[in-house]
């Protein structure tokens, strides 16, 4: 996936942190946390049209998801992303042209 096509939801920052320093086997450092946060903060952040609201209610619909968890979906498809790393999706699973994967299960 090319620098392009990165996407990282901003409320994203906040829960990854958590998740690196104090739920996953190997834990990072604050420190460490820090440096990725201010690296994921020069990628793109998509600001969605009205249009997408129509499409990401399309998604909830089709695939039962949350409308929070369907606008990231619709972001990411927009975005021309492949990949959709986040352990809020169904592990290995298509939403259209974006594949969900969990950054924190031991396999993907």
């Amino acid at each position: 996936m090319g620098i392009a096509n990165r996407l990282f939801e901003h409320t994203g920052t906040a829960g990854f942190h958590v998740n690196v320093t104090q739920k996953i086997a190997k834990l990072l450092t604050s420190d460490s946390a820090a440096k990725i946060i201010t690296d994921l903060a020069e990628w793109e952040v998509h600001r969605p049209p009205a249009g997408d609201i129509l499409d990401a209610i399309r998604l909830q619909v089709r695939y039962k998801l949350s409308f929070r968890d369907a606008m990231i979906v619709n972001s990411a498809n927009r975005l021309g992303c492949d990949i959709l790393w986040s352990e809020d999706f169904n592990s290995g699973q298509w939403y259209d042209r974006v594949r969900a994967f969990d950054p924190f299960a031991e396999r993907n």
